[in-house]
């Protein structure tokens, strides 16, 4: 008999995501972690609209929303002059947030890590490492050992979630190889506080890049003083380098303001596992991908992967999907995932560019881009945050399929305003504005547990943009999975349900 229904290997942002959603849907999970306290310095930084919208399907956003700070622009700078090349200042996008949104990661942790305890369901084992990891048939089992005490147990689950990072030990159980997207880049990452609450609130909100051939520069100023230096710069040793950091930051701020707690070499790498299951383990988050930053996608795309596995294991949990289910986690995420961080390379050798025709010619686009709104969108969200849909997998034929959903306001009959995924709930849902006979709707759900909602009857429209989207999409219906991207749409909502019932039988419990 397994101790738990789910373990998870890393109580990072992203293992501590799956363990609270996989509480709320009612399993009983453990969640392993070496280190006693958070990382003490923030490395994600920002959340984008997506992000946020799977926060607040995982439980996490709404006791979160006041630690947030909407994040006013992102500025590309001449390193000479010290004025905006270019800049984006974000608004709330379709699917309901802000494009992007500052958060402080060491106070984010401490909050997911409270969250557990909020009810029965979650053992956290934080202060042990895992020291062996053994897939059976049946279940996965590995053996811990309590740093402070010593005591070494062995616990088994049906699934174990690698949510531990870089060098991630699932995936090495796994013996996952990289696919190597050709970017490697030497930089020095420096964390800095300030403690001067006058210079802090004059300091330049947002982020800034300072694209120069050498000596790229990335300031992002985040949350509780706390202020992050990205430098691109040649080899030599931590002291020159300390000297050479205080130097450059002179060039626009006054350096006596700043506390640097952390001053790290770092290589920026770009890849993916080429195995992101293998049995009973699964990879997560950075265990199965790696960006460089200057998309800030790195924890975003994590989650990204959170929402689209968590729903997949509650169904094989559950009794309602068999394993092969789970083949189709990384048949989605795999491509998105590497083209998301294709989208910051680009923009990592955008502001390096060494050729000063090409400089020029690049200049000139971000002056172009600041004047064109269709231009700007485009760099920002094709270029540079790349989020392919999903094109194989559990999806269908119509040409919304794989698509992630819209996500309006909507307001309930008894009244109430309402971001739509709050109210239609986070299983598979059927929009339409058609009748449904009732035997679809039975099959619907007791095959997976799927709803039908009748917009204008059990949400109401109230802000005109979902049937403004059916209407410039040619649908009276929309089917979405519980992660709200879309399996399939169409005319008849019947013919929808029958292609979803084709579509899930392989993956039908036996």
């Amino acid at each position: 008999m397994n101790d738990y229904d789910l373990m998870i290997l890393g109580a990072g942002p992203n293992g501590l995501t799956v363990a609270n959603a996989m509480r709320d849907y009612g399993y009983k999970v453990a969640i392993f972690e070496r280190d006693i306290e958070p990382f003490p310095d923030p490395r994600a930084m920002a959340f984008d609209d997506q992000a946020l919208r799977i926060l607040e399907q995982c439980g996490v956003l709404e006791n979160y929303k006041d630690e947030l700070l909407a994040d006013d622009q992102l500025r590309y700078m001449d390193y000479k002059s010290n004025k905006p090349l270019l800049t984006f200042t974000p608004g709330k996008t379709k699917y309901g947030y802000y494009q992007w949104i500052t958060f402080h990661q060491v106070e984010l942790e401490k909050y997911l890590r409270k969250q557990l305890s909020n009810g029965n369901g979650v053992d956290a084992f934080i202060g042990w490492e895992v020291e062996e990891i053994t897939d059976g048939t049946e279940s996965v089992s590995l053996t811990a050992k309590n740093l402070e005490t010593g005591e070494v147990k062995t616990f088994s689950a049906p699934y174990l979630v690698g949510s531990d990072g870089g060098q991630s030990m699932v995936r090495r159980t796994i013996a996952s190889g990289r696919i190597d997207l050709g970017y490697s880049e030497d930089w020095y990452v420096t964390d800095t506080y300030i403690t001067d609450e006058e210079y802090w609130d004059n300091f330049p909100s947002g982020t800034q890049f300072y694209p120069h051939p050498e000596h790229s520069i990335l300031v992002y100023k985040g949350l509780k003083g706390h202020v992050r230096f990205d430098f691109k710069a040649g080899k030599m040793n931590m002291q020159e380098f300390e000297v050479h950091v205080k130097s450059l930051i002179s060039r626009w701020y006054d350096v006596s303001k700043f506390n640097i707690t952390r001053l790290s070499p770092y290589t920026f790498y770009a890849g993916t596992a080429d195995t992101w299951r293998k049995g009973r383990l699964v990879l997560s988050g950075d265990a199965a991908h790696l960006t460089p930053p200057w998309a800030g996608q790195g924890l975003n795309s994590g989650l990204r992967d959170v929402i689209n596995l968590i729903f997949k294991l509650d169904l094989v949990l559950k009794g309602k999907a068999n394993e092969r289910l789970l083949e189709t986690y990384q048949t989605e995420r795999l491509e998105p995932a590497k083209e998301s961080i294709r989208g910051a390379i680009r923009s990592g050798k955008m502001v390096a560019i060494k050729n000063p025709l090409l400089i020029k010619l690049r200049n000139f686009f971000y002056y172009l881009c600041n004047r064109s709104e269709s231009l700007k969108n485009y760099l920002l969200t094709t270029v540079v945050i790349n989020r392919p849909p999903y094109n194989a997998g559990l999806i269908g034929n119509h040409k919304l399929s794989g698509s992630l959903s819209i996500q309006p306001e909507v307001s309930l009959p008894e009244g109430g305003i309402r971001l739509m995924d709050q109210a239609i709930g986070n299983g598979f849902a059927l929009l339409s504005r058609k009748p449904v006979p009732d035997g679809k709707s039975s099959q619907f759900s007791q095959s997976v547990g799927g709803t039908v909602i009748y917009i204008g009857k059990d949400i109401l429209d109230c802000e005109g943009k979902l049937n403004k989207w059916f209407n410039n999409e040619g649908v009276d219906c929309v089917l979405l999975r519980p992660d709200k991207y879309v399996f399939s749409a169409g005319k008849n909502p019947s013919q929808v349900l029958d292609e979803f019932a084709t579509a899930w039988a392989p993956y039908a419990a036996n």
